[in-house]
């Protein structure tokens, strides 16, 4: 009774996760990934089916169907963990993989049949595959709960193909002679366990991706949507953390001049060009810890350790690059220069303060010309004299 619940509910959860996964995919048609765990789940169902009900004509081909879905099924379940990661697939890896795995099934199932050596080869296969995957998901930079989640999905998927040979070649499960596994002790842990990963690899990936499409939208909200930048509350957000800890913080601030007449004279669409391109200068060239977009055509980069003379250097090597543009960019590149101010925090200086301190120097860069950089005025403090005894 409970073999029959499973072989129904098995290929449908299995078939429902695949066509969840199948609207994500066409909705988040960003995310790659999706479509390929659909297809994964798909398999799954597939091959739950072959080996409840059947399919061709007789039980061999049944297996060997079920056999080739599990097995692609968990080969493309790690191909989708290595491309959500942003990682490069080591594809190459992956099929020596599954040609061994399916030279050495053959072999125990031609050349020398054994049940207990097919159980070797899979778990084998399994483990390598899954292993390979780990490793390469070790190179992804600043993990996040989702990439923890999955990465325990992939050891719990080794661990339970790992103690289910074990306790079969330890007579603790029983395979059934040769003609007799679906019957087998060994079987109904398949049967029953499965399943249960299937589920559960299911719920890791959909948790994964309401975590993924959080922090989109958080980078989105802390990002300019024209240059990618941050914006200024995402600026802000970071730099004020980081100052607690900085040791010597300074700010250059970066405005487009005579930005307006760009727009009248040739529209707002080369306009956004302009901002783009000095947003990737700003970027390329800055070698700032942070660099935001925080007005129209104001521009700030952050640094948490600078001195006077490498941040004047800085500043200087982005005029130069503007005015050394080749041509790529937009129409109006020659035209564009910036203006420049500078500052480095004095002592009890907020992110606040820092700002309007580097805004002024800004302005005298606009007044004594533009196309220059200025640094900002050294604040006298008064020394309050000490009494007299």
């Amino acid at each position: 009774m409970v073999q029959q619940f499973f072989a129904v509910m098995n290929p449908l959860l299995s078939l429902l996760l695949a066509g969840a996964f199948a609207t994500l995919a066409l909705r988040w048609t960003s995310q790659r990934h999706l479509g390929l765990i659909s297809v994964a789940f798909a398999l799954t169902s597939i091959a739950f089916w072959a080996t409840a009900y059947g399919i061709g004509p007789n039980a061999d081909f049944s297996r060997y169907v079920a056999n080739v879905g599990f097995f692609s099924a968990v080969t493309l379940a790690c191909v989708c963990t290595i491309m959500r990661a942003g990682l490069r697939v080591p594809v190459p890896m992956y099929i020596v993989l599954v040609a061994l795995t399916v030279a050495g099934f053959a072999w125990f199932e031609v050349v020398m049949p054994s049940t207990l050596g097919r159980i070797y080869v899979m778990a084998i296969g399994f483990n390598a595959i899954s292993l390979v995957t780990l490793v390469h998901l070790r190179r992804k930079p600043n993990w996040a709960l989702a990439d923890y989640m999955i990465a325990a999905a992939v050891c719990f998927g080794m661990l339970l193909s790992i103690v289910r040979p074990i306790l079969a070649h330890l007579h603790v499960l029983d395979i059934g002679a040769e003609g007799t596994f679906l019957q087998s002790t060994y079987w109904a842990t398949v049967v029953a366990f499965t399943p249960i990963l299937s589920v559960g690899v299911g719920f890791v990936f959909l948790a994964a991706i309401a975590l993924d499409i959080y922090e989109q939208v958080k980078t989105e909200a802390n990002h300019d949507y024209l240059t990618g930048l941050l914006n200024r509350r995402g600026f802000e957000t970071l730099v004020e953390s980081d100052l607690t800890t900085a040791k010597k913080p300074a700010l250059l601030i970066a405005d487009i001049d005579d930005f307006k007449k760009v727009n009248d004279t040739y529209g707002h669409q080369t306009g956004d060009a302009v901002i783009r391109h000095v947003a990737e200068i700003l970027a390329h060239h800055g070698q700032a810890l942070y660099a935001a977009r925080i007005g129209g055509e104001e521009f700030a980069l952050y640094y948490s350790d600078m001195e006077r003379p490498p941040l004047r250097a800085i500043a200087d090597d982005i005029r130069l690059a503007l005015a050394q543009s080749d041509g790529s960019g937009p129409p109006v590149e020659k035209m564009v220069t910036l203006s420049i101010g500078l500052h480095w925090r004095d002592t009890g200086e907020g992110l606040a303060q820092m700002l309007h301190r580097a805004d002024q120097a800004l302005y005298r860069a606009k007044r004594a010309g533009k196309d220059r950089v200025e640094n900002s005025a050294i604040q006298l403090h008064s020394i309050r004299p000490q009494a007299r005894a």
